[in-house]
């Protein structure tokens, strides 16, 4: 029963807190107010940069594919001596605008380097036609579902602070960033240890 459930991206996060919390019993240390309120205060910012990022990505995806579209015209008509590419090069440059300023504008948010993203240049305009698109595609699309994640796992995680139920936060944020990790690659820079040594 409870593996159905879990297995639902959106629900993971606030059901295992609940669950957690439920049979860890009692809160385990002292309340951490100020833990729980960075988590409270991160969570929007979390949001606001996957839905950004999710946004951004999928919009340049789309994009990038007309500059592909149009690449094949350019390169492969009887216009091409006339065209030299401008049209593709320009509707890509668009996309390649859109795809940096998304992906920064994520990880500054979040307040993470994320490698996984793609380099907006590799993906946008030096590549063949149509390639690597659907991946492009998929990881703004992640981004956006983990924003759903972080708003429903940030007050989770303040809740569990809040009350002190120190072993049940400290999974439930486990989990998160593993889920993080999973959607859009690993954090290469060291998290800053907080005053309490967590």
């Amino acid at each position: 029963m409870f593996t159905a459930v879990f297995s639902c991206p959106f629900a993971s996060p606030v059901l295992a807190a609940a669950l957690l919390l439920g049979l860890g019993g009692a809160a385990q240390a002292a309340p951490e107010p100020v833990a729980a309120a960075v988590a409270l205060l991160e969570t929007p910012l979390d949001v606001a940069g996957d839905l950004i990022g999710g946004a951004g990505l999928a919009a340049a995806t789309g994009v990038a594919l007309a500059g592909d579209g149009l690449a094949l015209v350019d390169t492969h008509s009887p216009a091409r001596a006339l065209l030299r590419g401008v049209p593709s090069r320009a509707v890509r440059g668009t996309a390649f605008g859109i795809a940096w300023s998304a992906s920064r504008a994520l990880e500054l948010l979040r307040g993470e380097d994320i490698e996984r993203l793609p380099e907006p240049a590799a993906a946008y305009l030096e590549v063949d036609p149509f390639a690597g698109r659907l991946d492009q595609l998929a990881t703004g699309f992640e981004a956006v579902l983990l924003a759903v994640r972080d708003a429903l796992g940030g007050p989770s995680l303040a809740l569990l602070r809040g009350v002190g139920a120190t072993q049940s936060a400290d999974e439930l944020e486990r989990r998160r960033s593993e889920d993080r990790i999973a959607t859009l690659g690993p954090d290469p820079l060291p998290r800053t240890p907080l005053p309490d040594g967590s």
